[in-house]
């Protein structure tokens, strides 16, 4: 079973990066998935983690286990392709009832 991970931040982030970020929760949300919101304007020390899982800085990241699936764009051309399901059944990622 896989942890989903979505790393943020509430600091100094653009309208775009506070955009995805609504659009990823609201993805998530739908789909039921269990996930936890790191927000790095409040857990710095957790920024070191995530480039070193994607080789990226910039946030939203979403993560399943510790593989990288992308940005706000990679993740809704996935869930437009049918693709973000594929990746989260494969993972056995708990959805809420």
């Amino acid at each position: 079973m896989s942890k989903v991970r979505l790393f943020i931040s509430t600091l100094m982030s653009t309208s775009k990066q506070q955009a995805d970020t609504r659009r990823m929760e609201s993805i998530l949300e739908a789909k039921r998935v269990e996930f936890e919101v790191i927000n790095l304007a409040m857990t710095p020390e957790r920024r070191e983690e995530m480039v070193r899982l994607s080789g990226i800085k910039v946030v939203p990241q979403l993560f399943i286990g510790d593989e990288f699936i992308g940005n706000g764009d990679t993740v809704q051309e996935l869930e437009d392709a049918g693709l973000l399901d594929q990746k989260l059944t494969a993972a056995n990622v708990p959805r809420r009832s």
